[in-house]
């Protein structure tokens, strides 16, 4: 009999790690037994308790959240890489800049420097062009690995890569990246919101049992759909 109450406590423990709920509870305890009457009769004994309500976070947004991490933390080194690759090449520039000053020394009380800082200021315009297209490499490929699920479980975006990257200007030339400004779910939250909150914009109920409305992401006391600054605690 212990083994078994101590495997129903283990097993309402481990449901409440998957609950994102606050109106969770255990089974009910057994009705307390009627007083023995005059008879001698044994009253009945009473009702059992009801079943808490015991939510399920969906596979699907358990399955947003790790996806989007990784986007995150691939989107962070891709960054990174073109951070470090920008400081190398300013940093052969400025050493060639040297070497050319060295180059045209003459004896003279100058030297003839005005070709060398041409150069140099034509290396680092290249070394800057090469930024920012590994820039705009990295912000594509993450917008399009955040899309990635949305788009396949209901067809919807987070941001704006209709063109399957980010959205060109009419030059041609890559733009930052856009949210889209779209509430799938219709939830009164923003698709990009519901992201950056850990929820599901193809869900109302991210998290199984509860409106993603009603939830008060920053805990300013006012729920998502009423508060005009719903991902951080701002005072109008």
């Amino acid at each position: 009999m212990k083994k078994k109450i101590s495997r129903i406590i283990g097993i309402f423990i481990a449901s409440l790690l998957f609950t994102a709920c606050d109106n969770v509870c255990p089974m009910g305890p057994q009705g307390p037994q009627g007083e023995q009457g005059e008879t001698g009769l044994q009253g009945e004994p009473g009702e059992e308790g009801l079943d808490g309500n015991i939510c399920a976070i969906s596979w699907n947004t358990i399955s947003m959240q790790y996806e989007w991490v990784q986007a995150e933390v691939d989107r962070h080194s891709c960054i990174n890489t073109a951070d470090t690759s920008y400081k190398d090449c300013i940093q052969t520039a400025k050493f060639n800049h040297h070497g050319c000053l060295d180059h045209h020394w003459n004896g003279e009380e100058e030297p003839k420097h005005q070709g060398c800082l041409d150069n140099l200021y034509i290396q680092k315009s290249a070394c800057e062009d090469n930024w920012q297209d590994s820039e705009n490499n990295c912000q594509n490929l993450y917008a399009k690995r955040v899309n990635k699920i949305p788009l396949r479980v209901c067809d919807t975006r987070i941001f704006d890569n209709s063109n399957g990257g980010l959205p060109e200007d009419e030059d041609g030339n890559l733009e930052s990246m856009m949210m889209v400004e779209e509430d799938f779910d219709g939830d009164g939250i923003s698709n990009w919101e519901e992201f950056l909150m850990g929820y599901n914009p193809c869900s109302s109920k991210s998290f199984g049992c509860i409106d993603d409305a009603t939830l008060d992401y920053d805990n300013d006391g006012i729920p998502n759909w009423e508060d005009p600054y719903p991902l951080c605690n701002i005072e109008e």
